[in-house]
């Protein structure tokens, strides 16, 4: 599911967070490229925030060269908070773009990750082929403070 965020919603988002500050919002993908992974293989990575600008996500990508019949879970967590973004670990189209996709999918709720933070991740290839040329990708912007 794709949800296209207002940007006045986004700016109130941000201002229900720092205030009446003044922010420069910058759009941004970080993204990590792990190892090949083969089935019931489990593999995962960091994905290093600025330190200098906290982070708004707003969704998540996955890329292969693997076929379109991609299958496993996946499970995220902000390492500053501590805080794991799902209950338990989610199917791939549950959350993620595949490449057939033409729109990445978003979170229902914009989510704050705190500057010179990582987002984890790890997932499970559930499927029967090995998932090669893998991109994971977080999607959102960085909300630096003018001073």
């Amino acid at each position: 599911m794709f949800t296209q965020y207002n940007p006045d919603a986004l700016r109130a988002y941000c201002r229900s967070i720092y205030g009446d500050k003044r922010l420069l919002l910058t759009p941004q993908i970080y993204s990590d490229r792990p190892s090949d992974t083969l089935p019931s293989g489990v593999n995962g990575g960091n994905i290093q925030i600025t330190q200098n600008a906290d982070f708004i996500l707003l969704g998540f990508a996955l890329v292969t060269s693997t076929d379109d019949d991609v299958f496993g879970t996946i499970m995220f967590s902000d390492s500053g908070s501590g805080e794991q973004f799902m209950s338990r670990a989610v199917v791939f189209a549950n959350c993620m773009t595949v490449q057939s996709t033409a729109l990445q999918n978003s979170l229902h709720w914009p989510r704050f990750i705190g500057g010179n933070s990582s987002v984890t991740y790890s997932f499970t290839n559930n499927g029967i082929a090995a998932i090669e040329d893998i991109y994971v990708s977080i999607i959102g912007f960085n909300v630096r403070e003018y001073a």
